[in-house]
């Protein structure tokens, strides 16, 4: 009787591996071929959108009950945080650079100070070049600035998964602005203002559920840093920009 072959695992080397390997859970196959990379390309993009479609409905309908249980560990049928930010944040920027929106802002100012104009087109190509960035380094000091807001009972942990949700939810509101690019400049005033007030409503909403905050609490503990903060980056965006003029 031949003996029976040992298959190692290509994760762990483990020598008991069979179809998956009882260590590290790797599956086993042969040299990867075609039938192969299908199966996993069409897996692996049903699971995305489901996944994809099941954490944009809970965060549009229920953004505290389903951050709070995610922060209890239900997180199977969730895209992780990170991945969704990086997935709107990529979203936007592609639309910015396809519609061309920084040459359709453009015009508006152009009319009223042509030196203005040169220093808004720099600031657009560095938004462009830099903004994606900016959007995502800004996640770490938005959690600092709620663990000091919210205090002792959460930690910063916490307050980064929920910033990742939030603001790729809210980066995903803010493509209907990207829409609006082309239309007449006091309709685009209107469009984002209501954006504006879209997205810290919203904010305000999925913190108090999350954290379990009154109305109030919610303001000043989630709203004030946020506004804080995103103040500074701004300020700060502009004087980088300006530096590389």
């Amino acid at each position: 009787m031949d003996p029976v072959p040992v298959v190692f695992c290509p994760s762990c080397g483990s020598g008991e591996a069979d179809a998956f390997c009882p260590r590290c859970g790797q599956r086993i196959r042969g040299r990867l071929d075609t039938s192969e990379v299908l199966v996993q390309f069409a897996s692996g993009l049903t699971n995305v959108e489901h996944g994809l479609f099941h954490t944009l409905r809970e965060l549009t309908l229920r953004p505290g009950k389903m951050l709070r249980g995610y922060l209890a560990g239900r997180t199977v049928r969730l895209v992780p945080p990170a991945t969704l930010l990086f997935l709107a944040v990529g979203l936007y920027f592609m639309l910015f650079s396809v519609l061309d929106v920084g040459r359709q802002v453009m015009p508006a100012v152009a009319a009223s100070d042509p030196a203005a104009l040169a220093s808004n087109a720099r600031l657009i190509a560095a938004w462009e070049r830099h903004g994606r960035w900016l959007q995502i380094l800004q996640i770490p000091l938005l959690a600092l600035a709620w663990r000091l807001f919210l205090g002792s009972r959460v930690r910063y942990a916490e307050c980064f998964v929920f910033g990742c949700y939030v603001l790729a939810y809210v980066q995903i509101l803010t493509l209907a602005s990207l829409a609006a690019a082309g239309i007449s400049q006091a309709a685009k005033i209107a469009v984002s203002g209501v954006i504006n007030l879209a997205t810290y409503a919203y904010v305000a909403w999925a913190g108090r559920g999350t954290f379990e905050l009154a109305w109030w609490g919610a303001t000043w503990r989630i709203l004030l840093p946020l506004v804080l903060t995103q103040s500074v980056v701004g300020a700060a965006f502009v004087v980088f920009g300006k530096l590389m003029q």
